[in-house]
């Protein structure tokens, strides 16, 4: 538990690091309580050996996270939309046309004009690669929407 606190911790505060100038120094609490001991926030903002960021660049209606097997670690996703749309992730090294897909997730729910981010104690893993898309339909079928969405996910 100690490890996944300490890397969450890590991963809030390497962002933190990167919006700031000034050094921050994170303390956690010895196991029986007792003293405060100090956690490494590392000088890439806190992003495991192997971690790649991916990062949109504009408004999207989907995105390649990752084009061959692997784990997604993070996700984040803007819904610009005036109305919700689900969030689909799917285990695809391409965005797949609509009809039936393969999902990582069940599908996410996003209300209009708000931020999602869903981070994994345990990453979701993929054979073929990793894919996302937003969509009118809630199910194992995508019904791929307009490009109102921005993406951000940490892939291994």
């Amino acid at each position: 538990m100690g490890e996944r606190l300490a890397g969450f911790t890590a991963s809030i505060f390497g962002r933190m690091r990167e919006l700031f100038s000034w050094p921050i120094l994170i303390c956690g609490l010895s196991t029986d309580g007792s003293k405060a001991i100090p956690i490494t926030v590392d000088s890439g903002g806190g992003l495991s050996s192997g971690v790649v960021e991916v990062r949109g660049t504009a408004l999207e209606a989907g995105k390649v996270l990752k084009s061959s097997g692997g784990k997604l670690k993070q996700f984040s996703v803007f819904n610009s939309k005036a109305a919700a749309q689900f969030i689909l992730l799917m285990d695809s090294a391409t965005v797949p046309s609509d009809g039936a897909v393969t999902l990582l997730f069940p599908p996410i729910p996003v209300a209009a004009g708000q931020l999602l981010v869903l981070d994994l104690p345990t990453p979701l893993s993929a054979a073929n690669g990793i894919a996302v898309s937003n969509s009118s339909t809630g199910t194992f079928s995508k019904t791929i929407g307009s490009a109102d969405c921005a993406f951000y996910a940490q892939v291994i």
